[in-house]
């Protein structure tokens, strides 16, 4: 583990208080075991595949430029870089941002860091580097930490029977081989440890990122390695929030971060472009209009106009780059599956744009069903793996929001009644 340096300034601390003193609904709320009873033996060891932006990321600085004079040029040291609640505040997000950005190299089709910046991870398997996203553990950047407390309640300890696995969440699939082969061996080294095959648990994201690991991996290697596949709020098709996030950029639900300010390093993402809804019969028509403009409206089967209309001409090649990577209406992940998401909240689906708010200005959106982030086409791409030879239980958790769905009782209470713990 890197040591890492955090400093508050008293600007920053208010903005902490304002977000200790903000009500988050039911955070923590669990029902742990009676200390004074016996927790039960753990079954299968259980992996945790975190989601966009749901791991840990540290950077060190040698950069000879910046965008303003807040911005630190150099460091000799590790430090948060992903989740810092300092590094959100006015005026530092845009450093923020600068040091994000990835640069995207068309002829390799692959990207790298920001010049100057490089970039590391929280040892992997530790679950640490994807319970809390600010490694200061305040609440607020709670992630997988509920789900890791109910299993050590039942007796499950970290890296033995209990691991996360952190990853460059920016990238897509096709830049994640060194991951892939971590992932592997974690796997297999848990098998080693415990004599059981594991559980994999993998949100959002981390869905794309794990179905695509099983469907490279041979099936008596999974038939071996893994008991089964927990698919939280699984993005299976995508999701059309991010057709806004291109356009306008995507605040997150926060109020004082800017849009646009976020957009530049947003857009530079391929594991965005990996997220843009997908076309087919379960999904999208590919001429669904998700952005709605006076001069033209915008769907899958004309991003390239979109990349050019934005300003952005890599969007399209990094979604070529990404859109074969899972093909869920054709290959089944090969293992028991279990999917559990939100229901019933509104979720983004169309942006509609005046002439004047295109591209850089907020859109009035229209919404349908789905958990929030996640739109109920994507959500339901589930049940095309059902009537296989394994097993398949499809769980919808009404009210469960994308990413509070982690700290539901009613979730984390499946996990464990999968586990038999």
């Amino acid at each position: 583990m890197f040591k890492l340096r955090l400093c508050f300034t008293p600007s920053i601390l208010n903005l902490l208080v304002m977000l200790l003193s903000t009500p988050v609904p039911s955070l923590f709320s669990l029902t742990l075991e009676n200390p004074t009873r016996t927790a039960p033996k753990p079954s299968n060891p259980v992996i945790m595949i975190p989601g966009d932006g749901g791991s840990q990321l540290m950077a060190k600085l040698n950069k000879t430029t910046a965008v303003h004079f807040l911005c630190t040029y150099t460091t000799d040291y590790y430090f948060t870089l992903w989740l810092n609640l300092e590094l959100l505040a006015p005026y530092f997000i845009d450093c923020t941002v600068d040091n994000l950005r990835l640069v995207y190299n068309p002829a390799s089709k692959k990207t790298s860091n920001s010049p100057g910046v490089k970039t590391a991870l929280p040892q992997f398997g530790d679950p640490d580097g994807v319970e809390f996203l600010d490694p200061s553990e305040i609440f607020v950047s709670s992630y997988y930490a509920p789900l890791g407390e109910a299993l050590r309640a039942a007796g499950y300890e970290n890296n033995k029977n209990l691991f996360g696995t952190a990853y460059d969440f920016r990238k897509a699939p096709d830049e994640m081989q060194e991951y892939f082969t971590n992932l592997t061996k974690l796997i297999e080294s848990s098998y080693a440890q415990n004599g059981k095959p594991a559980l994999v648990v993998a949100h959002s994201l981390g869905n794309m990122v794990f179905t695509y690991f099983l469907s490279t991996m041979p099936q008596d290697w999974k038939d071996k390695y893994v008991a089964g596949y927990v698919a939280v709020a699984a993005p299976l098709g995508g999701a059309a929030k991010l057709f806004r996030l291109y356009v306008s950029g995507d605040a997150l639900g926060e109020r004082f971060i800017s849009a646009l300010s976020v957009r530049r390093m947003q857009r530079t993402f391929p594991s965005s472009a990996f997220l843009i809804p997908y076309a087919g019969p379960h999904f999208w028509d590919d001429d669904f209009p998700f952005v709605i403009t006076p001069k033209r409206n915008y769907s899958i089967s004309n991003l390239p106009t979109l990349a050019k209309d934005i300003g952005f001409p890599y969007l399209y090649d990094m979604r070529k780059n990404t859109e074969h990577l899972v093909n869920v209406d054709k290959v089944h992940p090969g293992v028991p599956v279990y999917c559990v998401h939100g229901w019933n909240i509104s979720t983004p689906l169309q942006f509609n744009y005046t002439e004047f708010s295109f591209p850089d200005e907020q859109p009035e959106v229209a919404f349908s069903n789905g958990d929030g982030t996640v739109n109920d086409k994507s959500l339901q791409g589930c049940d095309l793996w059902s009537g296989s030879k394994w097993k398949f239980e499809h769980i919808y958790l009404n009210q469960a929001e994308h990413l509070e769905i982690l700290d539901d009782d009613r979730f984390i209470s499946y996990v464990k009644k999968i586990l038999k713990v």
